[in-house]
């Protein structure tokens, strides 16, 4: 077989197995439920939930809404400590998983809420707007959901640049990750410090 015939057939080979692997990977989430930021580990951005189509998407109707825990905070108490706290921006991506939906909020609580009800099951309030002003000011893109057998946990980034680990169910920090549910993420960076600021006063480790 003439070489370049051969190398031919090795592209047209590599080609098929890499649409094989793309046409099993819109496969999508298992359920229906969204456990990571783009939906799955392999970010397919899909679903393959059908119940809502073209046919039907003007009879959708409202059937619960949520408010941020923000809005039940003292911001005036706050803003006497932290005068530039704020929360205009709510970019998170909600996780669902078995039901309920997992997400943070632009001051970097961790929430809770049943899927089916919008009830609160539970929140997570480290109160990180209380220390520091973030790089990229009160902003969060939601968080992560682990699982292995009946351990689940939500991690975090919060704006203290700490990785916190939360116990799916409760809300709890996993009192044996870290130090009581978390993990210093400046520990062993040369020269990293929590009190170092840009020139506009906000913190070089903030997050979201």
């Amino acid at each position: 077989m003439p070489r370049r015939f051969a190398g031919g057939m090795i592209l047209v080979c590599l080609a098929a197995l890499g649409l094989d692997a793309a046409v099993e990977a819109q496969t999508g989430t298992d359920g229906g439920e969204w456990r990571a930021y783009g939906a799955d580990l392999a970010s397919t951005k899909y679903s393959p939930l059908d119940q809502i189509d073209a046919a039907n998407f003007g009879q959708l109707r409202l059937v619960w809404h949520w408010n941020l825990p923000e809005l039940s905070l003292d911001l005036d108490a706050i803003r006497r400590q932290v005068p530039e706290v704020q929360f205009r921006m709510f970019q998170a991506t909600p996780l669902m998983v078995g039901g309920v939906l997992y997400l943070s909020t632009p001051l970097h609580i961790v929430a809770a809420v049943d899927a089916g009800t919008g009830e609160t099951r539970w929140l997570h309030d480290p109160q990180a707007y209380l220390k520091v002003r973030p790089t990229h000011f009160y902003n969060s893109r939601g968080v992560a959901y682990w699982a292995d057998g009946d351990d689940r946990r939500i991690f975090f980034g919060n704006s203290e640049a700490y990785l916190l680990a939360l116990d799916a169910d409760t809300g709890q920090p996993i009192a044996t990750f870290g130090d009581n549910g978390r993990a210093d993420l400046m520990a062993g960076i040369p020269r990293a410090d929590r009190r170092q600021q840009t020139h506009r006063g906000d913190h070089l480790m903030g997050v979201a």
